[in-house]
């Protein structure tokens, strides 16, 4: 298996959206047995999607993400492990051992599904995404959209219809929640 941990002068990078290095290591029976550093070159959601899967990343350890960029990783297959953050060897440290949800590892200010809770807030900034908080689930309310992992493009979800049940009227992809 190949997990990819997002850097930054030696610590997890804050924001995965303009992370621009990845240690990338392959793991089996629960060990390191080989490691690479690789710059990530590309910029949109899709592209950085096609990058991690094509370098055979199964697991994804990063700092902050966009709700599109997360949505987009998870329906390409991949396992993302957000807003963690430490120094490098460190995290790494604790996600062979099991230990990445601990609130050392937490972001500042977003311990809470690290105490078994998920964000629940009803703030939303401009951008419609939640702010605080701390959720691998994001909140979810009727203003939530489906966007399609192919193309990017996002639409008005419609309630009792499951965004993976509908196609991407740009693409024919089916969407996702986003």
């Amino acid at each position: 298996m190949k997990a990819g941990f997002s850097f930054w002068q030696g610590r997890i990078a804050p924001v995965f959206d303009v992370a621009r290095n990845i240690r990338v290591l392959d793991i089996q029976r629960g060990s390191i047995v080989g490691q690479m550093d690789s710059t990530l070159f590309v910029e949109s959601a899709a592209e950085r999607s096609r990058l991690l899967v094509d370098m055979g990343i199964e697991t994804l350890v990063c700092g902050a993400i966009s709700r599109p960029l997360h949505a987009t990783l998870s329906a390409a297959g991949l396992l993302v492990i957000p807003f963690i953050s430490g120094n490098l060897d460190d995290v790494i440290d604790a996600w062979l051992h099991n230990r990445i949800h601990e609130t050392s590892f937490a972001m500042p200010g977003c311990c809470a599904p690290f105490r078994g809770r998920r964000f629940r807030g009803p703030f939303r900034s401009r951008s419609g995404f939640s702010r605080g908080g701390r959720g691998y689930g994001f909140s979810i309310s009727e203003q939530d959209n489906c966007l399609c992992p192919a193309c990017g493009h996002i639409e008005p979800h419609k309630p009792g219809v499951p965004c993976v049940k509908t196609p991407c009227p740009i693409c024919g992809s089916f969407m996702v929640r986003g």
